[in-house]
């Protein structure tokens, strides 16, 4: 592997390659084997025919594409080890050369931005409360009750109330048309969960089985597409059916079900140690990031849009992962919260700066103290130690 470095402005590298004829080779051949089953050719088994009576069909860069990949995923982390070098975006990667006896490539590298340090010790911070209240208890219960809760048809209730799982069909108009996004059929609507604009979910609330109605709405002056914000909107409504949610009663036989505990008193005190063990990180955690705040703010970090904007874009996927998982899709979140994929990007983008300037100041202070870079733990401490938090539970002023 042959390459050079060129150091460019704002901390960025220029790393230029030139793949040695056998690598390059090799990973044609690799290439051939893994794409050749793709490719049919009359007289041959599919997957056995000839590399080279592919290529005189398809053209002698056929397989080039995937080769180029496995020769830079193959140089460019070793280059960066070599080197030392961290990429802190996704690396510009550029062919300039390629042909059957020769690749030469480039991959440009954003380095770690300029950081200059403020004040990171003998700060002062209060810590929180971290005494666990009966309530709090209670709640942590009653969401463990609703997890393995049932939704039933109810026996006599005829008409949905607030907390109800309603399967209706709507359709909604404005000033008579129908808009994009708005009607659907048989849609499971959990009545008070937020999900439709206000307004929606409340006069469904009270409908009866079976019932017709229209639902007079407004959308939000600030709704995300801009031809419904502020307009009056008709939905026709028609409830389907009705499920109440049953919960397991508070008894020994439900703290079996989900602990490892034959009595409710035995879980319950369970669930008090472990709220306390919470409380306790998330006050440790909670103080750390009010002090790295105040670092921050003290420290001079130079951080480029496209750090920014590649950290907005991991947020705006974990979002969408949290969604799934609670059984929605994306594209009917971002219908029904009157957004788009793109809003959620600028509305995540200071919380994306913050936080590449917060991980840009702890890994500095890592350096500077010699701290292991992997210990998250040993910092947390160490952190707490230098700025008066310690063990100590009392406020600090």
């Amino acid at each position: 592997m042959k390459y050079t470095t060129e150091k460019l402005e704002n901390n960025a590298v220029k790393i230029s390659y030139t793949a040695s004829i056998e690598d390059w080779h090799a990973a044609i051949e690799k290439s051939y084997n893994k794409n050749r089953g793709k490719y049919k050719v009359d007289g041959f088994r599919p997957g056995k025919v000839p590399r080279k009576k592919i290529e005189s069909m398809y053209g002698p860069d056929v397989f080039w594409n995937d080769a180029v990949g496995f020769v830079i995923n193959d140089y460019f982390p070793k280059s960066l080890d070599a080197e030392g070098l961290k990429s802190y975006c996704e690396p510009d990667f550029s062919v300039e050369a390629i042909s059957d006896a020769e690749l030469k490539f480039t991959a440009t590298v954003q380095g770690r931005p300029e950081v200059k340090l403020g004040k990171y010790k003998g700060l002062k911070m209060k810590r929180l409360d971290t005494d666990v209240k009966v309530d709090e208890v209670d709640k942590e219960i009653q969401a463990q009750q609703e997890k393995i809760a049932s939704w039933e048809i109810p026996a006599k209730r005829k008409a949905a109330k607030n907390g109800d799982k309603a399967t209706i069909d709507f359709s909604g108009s404005v000033d008579g048309v129908k808009f994009e996004g708005g009607t659907a059929e048989k849609f499971d609507l959990t009545l008070g969960s937020g999900m439709f604009i206000p307004g929606f979910e409340e006069q469904v609330a009270g409908m009866k089985l079976g019932e017709e109605k229209d639902v007079k709405v407004k959308f939000p002056e600030d709704y995300g597409k801009a031809e419904l914000s502020g307009k009056d909107a008709v939905f026709a409504v028609k409830l389907h059916e009705i499920k109440e949610r049953k919960l397991p009663e508070l008894n020994d036989e439900f703290a079996k079900d989900v602990s490892e505990f034959n009595t409710l008193d035995e879980y319950r005190q369970s669930v008090q140690a472990k709220l306390q063990e919470r409380k306790n990180k998330e006050a440790d955690f909670k103080a750390v990031d009010e002090l790295l705040d105040k670092i921050v703010k003290t420290s001079t970090v130079q951080v480029s849009e496209q750090m920014i904007l590649e950290r907005a874009e991991k947020m705006v996927n974990d979002f969408e992962q949290r969604i799934q998982y609670q059984g929605m899709k994306p594209d009917m979140y971002y219908q029904y919260a009157g957004t788009t994929k793109e809003q959620m990007y600028e509305q995540y983008k200071p919380k994306a700066e913050e936080a590449c300037r917060a991980n840009l100041v702890f890994e500095v202070i890592m350096e500077k103290e010699g701290l292991d870079k992997d210990g998250g733990e040993k910092f947390l401490q160490w952190i707490k130690e230098q700025n008066g938090l310690g063990d100590i539970k009392e406020d600090i002023e």
